[in-house]
Order: structure tokens, then C-alpha cells, then sequence
């Protein structure tokens, strides 16, 4: 570590103290070069003198840069000249603010209700109004054409002429209807006499009432 003092040769009261001094005390500077006697430099020269200062053995900056590593940047713990931590005075400023603010902020709540109470008031109201008289016009005409169109159809459906598919049709139901008429009546044919069913005699059985009780209750096979 040194201390630097700059003059010229032609200062004599400078000359005179660096000459006095003892060699391991000082070197000598000049335009870059490093010299230990005053002699060697040309007069007219700039001339830097660095005192030799004794230090350490060293390694202390490198302790304080581990520091500078483990250093927090959280200042907030720190305490200003009345004693106070900072945390404590920007959460007084912060408070301070809220309730400076409360009044707004119940006036933007109140806002904001009376906003939602009138939407939901014109929910059925329309939004939007459409006004195109070119476009009104043309739907009407529209409309009435094909009203116009409908009635033509129906119309005219009402005089086509019978097809001949339908006229098949009727003379088939009209047989149908005389046929049924007939039977009514009684122009059917005599249909063959029904034959009664035979009863079996009781009489002619091999096998007597009395024997049958005699024998007993049948068994049954299984």
C-alpha cells in the first residue's frame, strides 16, 4: 500500500525532502518507469513519489468478500436513527394508507352492487336494436310471397282431375261394399251341417264302476 505526492524537479523544497529520506522509504515515478535515485529523471518531468507504507500479511480482503457473499439484502431488520425497525415503520405507512383509502373502496363496493342490480334488472331486456329498413322491407315481401305461393298450391290442388290410380281404387272398395251387402241378404251358400259330437256309453265299458273303486287309488309312474 503506498501514498503518492507528484512535483518537479524545479521545486527545490520538494527536491530537498525527497533526498533527505531514506531509500526504503519511497520510489520514484515517471512517465510509467520506476526510479530510486531523482538524479536519473530530466528535469522539467512530472514526478510521482510513492511512499512505501507497510501492511498485513494479507488475505483480509478475501475474508471480506466471503462477507459480501453471506451478506442479506433484507434491510428491513435494520433500524433507523429513533430506534425503529423499518419493517415496523412501512407497515405503519401501509396501515395509514388502507384507512385513508377505506372510504373509496366502500363507495367502488357500493358501485359495483348497484352495477350488478342493474343487470340483472335488463336480463330481459334487449341489448341490441337492429334497424335496417332496406332489410325489414325485403323480409316482409318475402313473407308475402310465399304466403301468396302457398295459397296458389292450394288452390290448384283443389281442381286436378281423379288419376286413374284412384278411380281403381274406388271401384274396389265399391265391389267390396256389394259383396258384403249379399251376405247381409242371404245369398250365401248353404254351408255343410255340422256334425255333433258322438258321446260314448258308459254301459259298454269292460271295466265296472264298482270294480274300479274296489281297486283302489292309482299309483302314480315316475
Amino acid at each position: 500500500m503506498t501514498t503518492v505526492h507528484f512535483f518537479t524537479k524545479s521545486d527545490k523544497k520538494s527536491v530537498k525532502f525527497v533526498n533527505e529520506l531514506p531509500r526504503e522509504l519511497y520510489f520514484l515515478e515517471c512517465d510509467g518507469q520506476v526510479f530510486h535515485n531523482l538524479s536519473d529523471i530530466d528535469d522539467g518531468k512530472l514526478v510521482q513519489l510513492h511512499f512505501r507504507v507497510c501492511g498485513g500479511k494479507g488475505g483480509f480482503g478475501s475474508l471480506l468478500r466471503s462477507f459480501r457473499i453471506h451478506k442479506s439484502s433484507n434491510q428491513l431488520m435494520c433500524r433507523n436513527l429513533q430506534g425503529r425497525r423499518l419493517a415496523d415503520v412501512r407497515e405503519e405507512e401501509r396501515l395509514k394508507k388502507y384507512i385513508a383509502k377505506k372510504a373509496e373502496r366502500e363507495k367502488e363496493k357500493q358501485k359495483k352492487k348497484e352495477d350488478k342490480i342493474e343487470r340483472l334488472k335488463a336480463c330481459g331486456r334487449a341489448k341490441h336494436q337492429f334497424d335496417d329498413q332496406k332489410y325489414l322491407r325485403k323480409r316482409d315481401t318475402l313473407l308475402d310471397d310465399v304466403e301468396d305461393a302457398i295459397e296458389a298450391g292450394v288452390s290448384a290442388l283443389g281442381e286436378t282431375p281423379i288419376s286413374s290410380e284412384l278411380l281403381e281404387v274406388t271401384v274396389s272398395e265399391e265391389a267390396v261394399a256389394g259383396c258384403s251387402s249379399s251376405t247381409e241378404h242371404g245369398q250365401v251358400e248353404d254351408s255343410p251341417p255340422r256334425k255333433e259330437p258322438s258321446v260314448v256309453d258308459s254301459s259298454d265299458s269292460d271295466i265296472d264302476l264298482d270294480e274300479m273303486m274296489s281297486i283302489g287309488p292309482l299309483k302314480k309312474k315316475y
